[in-house]
């Protein structure tokens, strides 16, 4: 998953940090590895309502719609999981769409209580 590169570049800059005379542990890495957090990136909630649990909140932007769709792959081999679907009216939405749709049962629109936040009628597929 992409994750890995992302872990690994942080592990890289604490390193640095440390050459540089940062106190930083291995321990500290390590825990920092073990209690990383993205809520609403890659997210799995369970629904009493659908019959799927599988959600997924992702950044529409070309390159994480990529890597959304090949976690999905890794993740959910020959499964087809929803996804829920929010943006910002700064974001390039189109780019989303093609990277990650063929992934996925269905989209449900959604707009986060923020003050750029696209309005669900303005993400409907392009």
């Amino acid at each position: 998953m992409h994750q890995i590169d992302n872990a690994a570049v942080a592990v890289a800059v604490a390193e640095e940090l440390r050459l540089q005379g940062f106190h930083i542990t291995i321990d500290h890495i390590h825990e920092g590895l073990a209690n990383v957090s993205w809520p609403g990136v890659l997210k799995c909630s369970p629904t009493k309502h659908m019959a799927r649990t599988d959600y997924f909140l992702i950044a529409p932007q070309r390159d994480s719609a990529a890597k959304l769709a090949s976690t999905l792959e890794e993740m959910y081999p020959g499964q087809r999981p929803a996804l829920i679907f929010g943006s910002s009216d700064d974001k390039d939405i189109a780019a989303c769409w093609p990277n990650s749709c063929p992934h996925v049962s269905s989209v449900y629109l959604a707009q986060a209580d923020h003050p750029r936040a696209s309005a669900p009628a303005a993400l409907r597929r392009p």
